[in-house]
C-alpha cells in the first residue's frame, strides 16, 4: 500500500469527537490533501474561498460569525508580521495557516467570555 493510501485510510478512519480529535483530524486533512496544492495558481483565488464556504455550509450562522471574526484576527495578525518582517529587513518568517479548511473547528476565538448573548441571532436591535 502506498503512503498517501494508508494517509487517505487514515482520514476516513478518523472518528473525531474531542477538540484535540478535530485538530488532529484537521491537521491530517490539510497535510495529505490540501497542502501540496496550495502553492498552485488559483489556489488562494479558487480554491481557499470556496473550500471556507463548504465546510461551514452545515453549521450555524453564529458559528460562521465566530469562524469569520477568527479569520479576520488571523488576517490582522499576519498583516502586522508581515510589516514588521518589512521592518527588520524580511527576516521574520510568517508562519503559514498549518490548516485551511479548520478555520472553523481549529484556532476558534473563545467567545464564552462575552455571555451567549453576546452573539445570538435572536436577539433583533432594530
Amino acid at each position: 500500500m502506498h503512503h498517501s493510501d494508508d494517509a487517505l485510510s487514515a482520514l476516513r478512519s478518523m472518528n473525531p469527537s474531542s477538540k484535540e480529535d478535530w485538530e488532529s483530524f484537521s491537521t491530517a486533512l490539510y497535510t495529505e490533501l490540501i497542502k501540496k496544492q496550495s502553492s498552485k495558481p488559483g489556489y488562494e483565488k479558487h480554491f481557499v474561498p470556496h473550500f471556507l464556504k463548504l465546510v461551514c455550509s452545515n453549521i450555524r450562522d453564529v458559528e460562521v460569525r465566530k469562524a469569520s471574526t477568527m479569520l479576520k484576527t488571523y488576517a490582522e495578525e499576519k498583516t502586522k508580521a508581515e510589516k514588521e518582517a518589512k521592518k527588520t529587513g524580511g527576516q521574520k518568517k510568517v508562519a503559514k495557516p498549518k490548516t485551511v479548511g479548520t478555520a472553523s473547528a481549529k484556532n476558534v476565538i473563545d467567545t464564552k467570555a462575552y455571555g451567549d448573548e453576546a452573539l445570538d441571532d435572536d436577539l433583533d436591535f432594530m
